[in-house]
């Protein structure tokens, strides 16, 4: 059974940032889709070729985790 992604705590990424409402609003979006394995959003965006966006299930748990700030067509693609 996959790991579930949790929303980065606040010394991780500190609350009233930018960056943390755009985690905020990812997290609402990846819950509301019933919170898919990032195996399954990998490869969902490799079937859809028009995206102009590409994410490894690693890219996206880094984004989701707050490790790194996304480029558009990724999180576009996610």
């Amino acid at each position: 059974m996959p790991r579930i992604i949790r929303m980065p705590r606040p010394d991780v990424v500190p609350a009233g940032t930018k960056r943390r409402e755009f985690l905020e609003e990812m997290f609402l979006l990846y819950r509301a889709s019933g919170s898919p394995a990032l195996r399954e959003i990998e490869e969902w965006i490799r079937a859809n070729d028009e995206l102009k966006g590409s994410a490894s299930t690693e890219t996206i748990r880094r984004i989701l985790r707050g490790h790194v700030p996304p480029r558009w067509h990724t999180v576009e693609a996610i």
